[in-house]
């Protein structure tokens, strides 16, 4: 099973960014369908399906408030061709959030990733050349109050990301 924590966008804000993305950028070879549109907190790889309810119990004491941000930045990538979109203020209880998800990984040996955490809403793969500028700026407030173990599985139709479980973050 390929793993990750994210973080699930509501419907209504995934909606709006398509239609940002369709009317403000020129058509994608390879768009995200955005039923996939999500925030990754920790990759985790290739997990043992054994090992499934001891990760999910660890992540049982994994504390941290809810939080808001803005996707108002779009990023390319140039080497894995990816367009994304991400945010200029980064909420300092993401980036904790994001860091115990990944010490959490490391601790039960799965392969976290390594270097800066760039929270990102990936919009389109294999781009061979960044797009031009968006006609409209983006601006997408979104709010979350929870954060979910994902499965990564290939279809026919492409792959999807199955939520498996959500944790809930905390009032302040």
């Amino acid at each position: 099973m390929r793993l990750f924590f994210g973080l699930q966008l509501d419907q209504q804000t995934c909606l709006d960014i398509d239609h940002w993305v369709t009317k403000s950028l020129p058509p994608m070879t390879h768009p995200v369908p955005l039923v996939n549109f999500h925030i990754t907190l920790a990759f985790l790889g290739n997990v043992d399906h054994g090992r499934l309810e001891q990760l999910c119990m660890s992540a049982d004491d994994i504390r941290s408030p809810r939080f808001e941000l803005t996707l108002n930045e779009p990023g390319f990538w140039n080497k894995p061709g990816i367009l994304w979109l991400g945010t200029t203020e980064m909420p300092p209880p993401l980036l904790t959030l994001s860091k115990k998800l990944k010490n959490l990984a490391n601790q039960m040996g799965f392969s976290a990733e390594k270097g800066s955490y760039q929270p990102h809403v990936t919009i389109a793969r294999r781009c061979k050349l960044p797009p031009p500028a968006a006609i409209e700026a983006p601006c997408f407030p979104a709010a979350f109050d929870h954060f979910t173990l994902y499965e990564s599985v290939t279809t026919r139709s492409g792959i999807r990301y199955q939520a498996i479980n959500n944790w809930s973050l905390e009032w302040e």
